[in-house]
């Protein structure tokens, strides 16, 4: 199983990455080890060490912080998800990327049958046995091994995962293999910063061009259908990200407010407040077939 394919640090003295929301992203210098590490080793270690936000969240930001970011983005989640024809009582679902379980549960609250993916042992043996109900996967979602041939699923979710899949060829990979453990009409649910340019952050992370993005998608057979901008302060600038860390719930606010502003499209087009703000990342629905 090729290791590129998802985040694998190594030494560097860069100043530490920014974030895009929530799930597994950012890595300050601390983290960054003098001899690169494989990307299962190094997410044990930052998952088994660190609280249930903060280890699969955003380094550099407190506990408190990363617990107001998910809870943003399951809003987010909730709005991009409820005009989608999803039968949850019926509906089989895979989460990529299970972390600490966030994804699972808020999935589970759904009703759905859920399975998930994890690379790591940790996340997999805690998740095993705090989520009975779901059965779990373990490994790297760029290897077509790790689902069952005739797994099929009406949702896949893979929030802030593939930013860590730095490598082109991998990424279209991951998504031909997601691809076809979804049934006809199901959806794949991500998120990215869409920048102007792809650019690859560090080493380690990549985030793609809505153009990229456009190609990857029609080649794993998929075509986004519905997207929703996320936070906007928070984990916006260093300025606010020191009033989040003491008083996360001011920003946690601020981007609700600013989402209610946009009729719950956290699309602000048609206002002067599009000018000044920009959304750290971008919830994306893309449906198969």
């Amino acid at each position: 199983m090729p290791r590129t394919s998802i985040l694998s640090p190594v030494a560097t003295k860069r100043e530490a990455l920014h974030d895009l929301g929530s799930g597994r992203q950012t890595i300050p210098v601390s983290d960054l080890r003098s001899e690169p590490a494989s990307p299962k080793a190094f997410w044990d270690d930052r998952l088994s060490s660190t609280g249930p936000f903060r280890g699969p969240g955003t380094s550099g930001y407190s506990e408190a912080y990363n617990r107001a970011l998910y809870r943003f983005n399951a809003r987010v989640m909730d709005i991009l998800l409820g005009p989608l024809p999803i039968d949850w009582r019926n509906a089989r679902v895979l989460d990529v990327g299970s972390g600490r379980g966030f994804w699972l549960e808020y999935l589970i609250r759904k009703g759905a049958d859920v399975d998930g993916v994890e690379l790591t042992d940790f996340g997999f043996a805690r998740l095993s046995e705090q989520y009975p109900q779901v059965h779990m996967y373990r490994g790297d979602v760029a290897d077509p091994t790790v689902l069952p041939p005739a797994a099929r699923y009406d949702l896949i979710t893979a929030i802030s995962v593939f930013i860590h899949i730095v490598e082109d060829g991998a990424l279209a990979s991951a998504l031909g293999i997601l691809s076809s453990h979804l049934r006809t009409g199901g959806y794949l649910v991500f998120n990215e910063k869409y920048p102007a340019t792809s650019v690859t952050a560090g080493g380690y992370c990549r985030n793609r061009s809505r153009a990229d993005w456009a190609s990857l998608l029609q080649a794993a057979g998929l075509t986004p259908v519905r997207e929703i901008p996320s936070h906007v302060l928070m984990a916006g600038n260093r300025t606010l990200d020191l009033l989040g860390n003491v008083l996360p719930g001011i920003l946690l606010f601020g981007d609700e407010l600013l989402l209610r502003i946009s009729d719950n499209t956290g699309v602000l087009s048609q206002s002067r407040l599009r000018s000044m703000v920009e959304p750290r990342s971008t919830f994306v629905a893309a449906r198969k077939g």
